[in-house]
């Protein structure tokens, strides 16, 4: 049996192919689809459509596209990672978009 999600669920879902074909952005659309038909809210954050500068500590974190992304995840209950696999490794946007996101000292 399926449990029901709790209620005001939030989820971002990202898809970090750029590739037009992308299989991993089906997958990170079926996600939503199915989330959202079981009352989940979900945001798609599809890199295809965000340019992503190289990481740079000293600029990166006043820039637009980084308070954008910064606030779908932060917003969110949890995140869905959809990536392509190449050589065994999660692709390079997907690390780029990790790198943005500062980590928060837990005591």
């Amino acid at each position: 049996m399926i449990s029901q999600p709790r209620i005001g669920l939030r989820i971002s879902v990202v898809s970090s192919s750029l590739d037009p074909q992308s299989r991993s952005a089906v997958v990170a659309k079926l996600c939503v689809y199915k989330l959202t038909r079981r009352g989940v809210r979900t945001h798609l954050i599809d890199l295809r459509e965000i340019k992503l500068a190289p990481f740079d500590n000293a600029t990166v974190y006043g820039t637009a596209e980084y308070a954008e992304l910064h606030s779908a995840v932060a917003s969110a209950d949890g995140p869905i990672l959809c990536t392509p696999i190449y050589n065994w490794l999660a692709s390079a946007e997907l690390k780029k978009l990790i790198e943005r996101f500062k980590t928060r000292r837990v005591v």
